[in-house]
This record gives C-alpha cells, structure tokens and sequence, in this order.
C-alpha cells in the first residue's frame, strides 16, 4: 500500500475555495481515474492559524506503479491548477509513504 500524502498552508481567504475546489472538482476526477482507492483529507492541529490553515490531503494507492499512472495523468495538472486558481494563497508539498 502506498500513501501519497500532500500538505497544503491555505491562507485564510482562499480556503472555503480551496476546500470546495478539492471537493467539487478535484477528487472527482481523481476517481474517475479508479487509481485511488480511498483518500482522507485532515487539517494540522497545533498550529498558528492566524494568517492560514494547514491541510493533508492523502491518497491511498495499491503500488508504486500506481502511483506512478496517478502522478503522470493527474497529479501534475492538479498541482499547474492550483498554481492558476490560487497563486501564492495555497502552497504544497508532497511525500510518498510505503506501508511496512
């Protein structure tokens, strides 16, 4: 099993946006595509939130092989997409986990 975790900081204004973005455009397409079995999104505890919220978005895949297709037909459009719609209002970055 692999978990492909990312780690949004979305500023305070961008983020009702952001989660109806993941929500209503995103994740559909991400299961269309039947490579994620499930995905779970969490928001970081602990942390200052006075300026912006920090979000995982995780992603659970069956293989590397998988993941591979994934980050080749989706994960790069998705990470230009946010780029575009957000700008400097959402910043990301990505881990790839195995299960032991």
């Amino acid at each position: 099993m692999i978990l492909y975790n990312i780690t949004f900081k979305v500023d305070l204004n961008a983020t009702s946006s952001f989660k109806q973005f993941l929500e209503e455009e995103h994740l559909p397409d991400v299961y269309a595509f039947k490579l994620v079995e499930r995905h779970k999104l969490y928001r970081l505890l602990e942390q200052d939130d006075s300026e912006s919220i920090t979000l995982c978005l995780q992603y659970f895949l069956p293989d590397m092989g998988t993941y591979r297709q994934h980050e080749e037909l989706l994960d790069y459009s998705f990470k230009n997409q946010i780029k575009k719609q957000f700008g400097d209002k959402v910043l990301y970055f990505s881990t790839v986990l195995k299960q032991m």
